[in-house]
């Protein structure tokens, strides 16, 4: 099966110095070199493999990322309603084992969080708990360690999300949600800390302002994500060696900005990029609301539940222009663009100085998670509800 991105681009763009505006737009996906025209190369994904059932060792629920060993012999299929990661052969799919089960004890998880690589070695960070695990890729449990983290400047909690490289790890500071919803937190540091503990050195701020909205339901209050939100989104590297930060709270101005941060603090670039914004399509808003209403409706009425969503859900006039991104192997930078109500979601491919180097289209259902080489890993879920792991290879 291949997907092709059929459009070109052509525009100017501009560093975080300097704005420009884009001479030409084709369509949402926006410039990048400053006072030039670069030329975009456009792939195609072709699904060569796809892995889940109904049931046996292949059955998947859902899959909350997807990790390659060193070789890349091996994918690592994340799996927290199970609290376990399965891996199969990244070459044949065939499943190989389950690493985990559900529990408190060494090798177990409560709370399955991230994956990493760090050297020769698979590690999982539950923040909840406050650990990491450590495993060999042969799934040998190898250690759990706390993970003690000071408050930030001896206010904010701070917890672990990756290990770099090399004795150090990052951090972000935590809110919670009735503080969000209430305003009294609108920005989280990023912070890289020693391993052993520490206060560490903030290297970015995270924007998390209106992501939660607050509402009286009945006689209680009900705490949500606000919906299509244009708050920051970040993605670290598999290994540790970086963080990639997307700001696009100028989405009225049609413009949003890309730092990459490496594990030394150090920014390696800073782009931004003009687009053309995209009103949020009808359908979607309806969706939406109607959700919504179904939630807020229970015990007191349609109308009332309709009230309580003019009032308190927040749908923005366009889309924001980033939906996810992830960190390839080899250091790109992969960011989705607009998606919601679009069978097909196109993304661009920053190398590792910021250039965009290709367009990709994709079928919007599938989440793409992971990359190397010539090889793209997502997961979806297929109309009779399976979910799947596909593997795709770039042409």
């Amino acid at each position: 099966m291949r997907y092709n991105a059929r459009y070109r681009e052509r525009s100017y763009c501009s560093r975080l110095s300097g704005w420009t505006r884009p001479v030409i737009v084709a369509c949402s996906l926006c410039p990048t070199a400053v006072g030039a025209i670069q030329q975009q190369a456009n792939w195609s994904l072709i699904k060569e493999l796809e892995i889940g059932s109904l049931e046996g060792n292949t059955a998947l629920s859902l899959v909350s990322g997807i990790l390659l060993d060193e070789e890349g012999s091996r994918i690592f299929v994340g799996q927290p309603q199970d609290a376990s990661i399965k891996v199969f052969n990244a070459r044949t799919g065939m499943f190989e084992r389950s690493i985990g089960r559900r529990g408190s004890g060494p090798g177990e998880f409560q709370f399955l969080g991230r994956m990493g690589r760090k050297q020769d070695t698979l590690y999982v960070i539950e923040q909840r708990l406050r650990r990491v695990s450590l495993f060999t890729f042969n799934g040998e449990h190898v250690r759990t360690q706390q993970i003690t983290m000071p408050p930030f400047q001896g206010r904010m909690p701070t917890a672990a999300v990756a290990l770099t490289p090399g004795n150090e790890l990052w951090a972000e500071g935590q809110a919670t949600s009735d503080k969000i919803a209430n305003r009294e937190v609108a920005k989280v540091p990023i912070i890289l800390a020693h391993g052993g503990g520490g206060p560490g050195r903030q290297v970015a701020e995270l924007v998390i302002g209106g992501t939660v909205g607050v509402a009286a339901v009945g006689a209680g209050l009900s705490v949500f994500r606000q919906p299509l939100n244009s708050a920051d989104v970040r993605a670290y590297a598999p290994d540790g060696s970086a963080v990639v930060l997307v700001t696009q709270a100028n989405v009225k101005a049609g413009r949003f900005s890309v730092v990459r941060i490496d594990d030394e603090g150090r920014t390696v670039f800073a782009r931004s990029f003009n687009y053309q914004p995209a009103g949020v399509p009808s359908a979607v808003r309806d969706s939406i609301e109607n959700m919504f209403v179904g939630g807020f409706s229970s015990g007191q009425g349609t109308r009332a539940g309709r009230e309580v969503v003019r009032r308190h859900v927040l749908i923005p006039e366009n889309l924001p222009p980033v939906s996810s991104l992830f960190l390839s192997d080899d250091g790109d930078l992969w960011i989705q663009r607009e998606k919601a109500g679009r069978t097909i979601a196109r993304w661009m491919v920053l190398d590792t100085a910021g250039n965009w180097k290709a367009t990709v289209s994709a079928p919007a259902e599938v989440s793409l998670l992971a990359a190397r080489g010539r090889t793209v890993w997502g997961a979806t879920v297929s109309p009779q509800g399976v979910p799947l792991v596909h593997r795709y290879r770039i042409q």
